[in-house]
């Protein structure tokens, strides 16, 4: 999409120069209610144009993957989860020019169909891969919301690669065990058990080179080993002997091929 331009540098150029409009227009509008700034954009931006450049930065990240189909967003998905652990450089900045998008979109939404910004969000495009893009960015989009001198604002951003590396037992932990007591509460919570979440979301990262440990099949690791143990002791239990000694002692004695089993389930 190179709209005029036929060298790579006028083409870098031009690329940095929309980056730098993206990250402007969105500091204009976040956290700021100004109903004249988001329809002004809502009626000059060209969100065809934005689209595709989502669309163009995504086959890219896509081919850095090593995904050949970037049709199938389960598989991009699953190689985003095990190759990185953040978005950075043009990946990074296209999430910006959706959170461009879905702000605006937002910011406008009393609008109605007059939300041009709304409308094409949820625009169905006859180019497939582009309605991939914009689910792909989607789905890798969180939001919070904040209230703000008596208004709500919803701030947008990137869900990093990283978070997916928390496991599902370490997240309800959290979730049941969180106080509520204040609204501050489960914040103040959050932030305490940030250093904790950071050190196994690291640590799983730097397992995640060994493919068969992932977050995904940590549990399933962590059951397997209990039932390694629980046979390992069914074994113990069930053929070991007692035998007296003269000096009226005893010793648990067990067969050689118990002996084996036990080995064998302890190397496992």
């Amino acid at each position: 999409m190179q709209r005029g331009f036929t060298t790579k540098e006028l083409v870098a150029e031009a690329d940095e120069l929309v980056s730098k409009s993206t990250k402007l227009l969105l500091a204009l509008i976040e956290g700021n209610k100004d109903p004249y700034i988001g329809e002004f954009l809502n009626s000059n931006l060209d969100f065809n144009f934005l689209r595709k450049k989502l669309k163009d930065e995504y086959l890219n990240f896509v081919a850095e993957l090593g995904v050949e189909n970037p049709k199938n967003l389960g598989d991009v998905q699953e190689s985003l989860i095990s190759n990185i652990t953040l978005f950075e450089g043009n990946i990074d900045e296209a999430f910006s020019m959706y959170i461009l998008f879905v702000t605006l979109a937002d910011l406008l939404k009393y609008k109605g169909d007059e939300n041009n910004a709304g409308q094409a969000l949820k625009e169905i495009s006859d180019d497939t891969l582009e309605n991939n893009a914009m689910e792909f960015f989607k789905n890798n989009t969180l939001n919070i919301e904040i209230n703000f001198k008596d208004q709500l604002f919803r701030v947008f951003f990137p869900k990093q690669p990283c978070c997916n590396l928390i496991s599902k037992f370490t997240r309800e932990k959290f979730m049941v065990t969180v106080k509520r007591d204040a609204p501050n509460d489960k914040i103040t919570g959050l932030i305490n058990e940030c250093p904790r979440f950071i050190a196994e979301m690291e640590h799983l990262s730097y397992l995640r080179k060994y493919k068969f440990i992932t977050s995904h099949n940590l549990d399933k690791l962590r059951n397997l080993s209990t039932l390694i143990a629980f046979l390992n002791n069914l074994t113990l239990i069930a053929t070991a002997n007692r035998e007296l000694r003269g000096d009226n002692t005893s010793e648990i004695v067990l067969d050689e091929s118990s002996t084996i089993i036990m080995q064998v389930l302890g190397f496992i």
